[in-house]
Parts: C-alpha cells; sequence; structure tokens
C-alpha cells in the first residue's frame, strides 16, 4: 500500500490542491499519501464551487485533484470567474471515468501539461495502474488516455469471460486482478458493477452521462455476455441525481419516478 500512495506527483514547490470525501476512497488515502512523501497538501472536505474557487485563488496550486464534475467546473468557468490557474500543471481525478471528453476539456487550460488517468477503485485498495512520476517530464509523451503500468504487488490479465482463458494482446477480455490490497466481497452485499454496461453507453456520442440500476428480471454475444444486456429499458432525463461528491448516487437513480 505505502509504494503506491507514494507515487501521488505531489509538488514540493507549490501547493497541492484535493477536494474528496472521507468516505470515498480518494479521500481515505489521499492525507496519507502525503504523509508518506512530507509534503502538505490543502484539503477541502466540504465542497462546493465557491469554496474551490477561493481555494484556487488563494493557493493557486500546481496540482489538482477532484471529482470530475467539479474538475469540469473550474475548465468551464475559470475564465468567467477570473481565476489565475497560471500555476496549474497537474490534474487528477477520480470517483468516475477520466473519458476522453473529459481530458479534452480540461487540457484547454493552457497551463496544464498533462491528466492523471489512472486506473484504480475501492476494491483494490485504490490504484491498480500508474506512472513514474519521477519522470514527470517525460508524461507529456505517453499514448493517449494510457492508464500506464501495473503498480506493485500487482497483477492483472484479460481472460474470455466464457471460457476463463487469457485473451491475446487487442482482443477484448474482461479485466483480472490480484492484489494485496484486493477486497474479497462486500458486506452481505455480494453484488456485480454495472460499470462496464455504462462504459458502453458512454461510447455514443450523445451521451453525457448515464447510470444503470438493476430491476427483477424473471428470465434473466456481442460486446456484453447475455447477463450484462439492458432488459429494463432505456429512460433519458434532463439531469441525475448526485451526491455531494458530484458523483451519480445510484440509489437515488432508482428513486426516479420514469
Amino acid at each position: 500500500m505505502a509504494s503506491r500512495l507514494k507515487n501521488i506527483p505531489f509538488f514540493e514547490d507549490k501547493s497541492n490542491l484535493v477536494f474528496t470525501k472521507g468516505t470515498h476512497i480518494s479521500g481515505a488515502i489521499t492525507p496519507f499519501a502525503s504523509l508518506l512523501k512530507g509534503i502538505g497538501i490543502v484539503y477541502l472536505t466540504y465542497i462546493t464551487n465557491e469554496r474551490i474557487f477561493d481555494a484556487v485563488e488563494t493557493y493557486k496550486p500546481g496540482l489538482i485533484f477532484g471529482f470530475p464534475t467539479f474538475l469540469l467546473m473550474i475548465a468551464h468557468e475559470a475564465e468567467v470567474a477570473g481565476l489565475d490557474l497560471s500555476n496549474l500543471e497537474v490534474i487528477g481525478s477520480g470517483g468516475a471515468p477520466v473519458t476522453p471528453a473529459v481530458v479534452n476539456a480540461l487540457m484547454t487550460i493552457p497551463s496544464v501539461r498533462y491528466v492523471l488517468n489512472v486506473y484504480g477503485l475501492t476494491e483494490c485498495a485504490p490504484i491498480v495502474t500508474s506512472f513514474d512520476f519521477d519522470q514527470r517530464d517525460t508524461l507529456p509523451e505517453r499514448p493517449e488516455m494510457s492508464i500506464g503500468k501495473l503498480v506493485p504487488d500487482s497483477a492483472a490479465k484479460f481472460i474470455d469471460s466464457d471460457k476463463g482463458d487469457a485473451v491475446r494482446p487487442g482482443e477484448m477480455g474482461e479485466l483480472c486482478i490480484k492484489s494485496n490490497g484486493l477486497l474479497t466481497s462486500y458486506y452481505l452485499n455480494p453484488e456485480i458493477s454495472p460499470t462496464e454496461i455504462e462504459n458502453v453507453i458512454l461510447d455514443h456520442p450523445d451521451i453525457r452521462e448515464v447510470c444503470v440500476i438493476g430491476i427483477p428480471d424473471p428470465n434473466g454475444g456481442g460486446r456484453l455476455a447475455g447477463y450484462k444486456h439492458v432488459r429494463g429499458g432505456v429512460y433519458f432525463v434532463d439531469e441525475l441525481p448526485k451526491g455531494n461528491t458530484g458523483k451519480v448516487t445510484r440509489n437515488l437513480v432508482e428513486k426516479l419516478e420514469l
């Protein structure tokens, strides 16, 4: 775990601004990462647009880490709000997929050199891949949307989900991860994540956000296995409900009157 946390590229000569929640894995581990590296961070747990703007204006961070919703807000409204982002070089995100559209929007900030697009999840406590940030100058040359290499003490492979065999390079498969920090299950809740289905739907250029929820299916090929197909219908709404982190809240989506 320590070797993973030390790889977060905090600046020593600039401030580092983090806005996340302690109930989220990124919020739980970021303070420990700064302690391990002996570097201070500005940590916002109560997140609003106004507090983020104030922190950016006051501390002029070189690195910002936060949820995609608020990062995009900075990119879209910084000029109107008169924010000075000239110190900002690195943006990191967690809590939702970092899509090419998100990266492109954040890279419109002139001073930003790169957007951290690593792969991780709470169940792997917390990241699976990352970059060698000691070689910071080479990062802008990495392949577009690359998620880097496996972090120490981890192994991964892609398999055919029906046969269980490893697939060849370039073939689609299910990602399997082995790690010392891997969770074995959810407490009293052995759920299946709908993220893979959401990622397929997000491939459509006219879809801005998506949330997949489960409904009872008594009968319960393509890119997804049969049990992952969407059978309960598709509903379009003006806005998906979000929690304080700016992340879509699945249990609130389940309560929508559709």
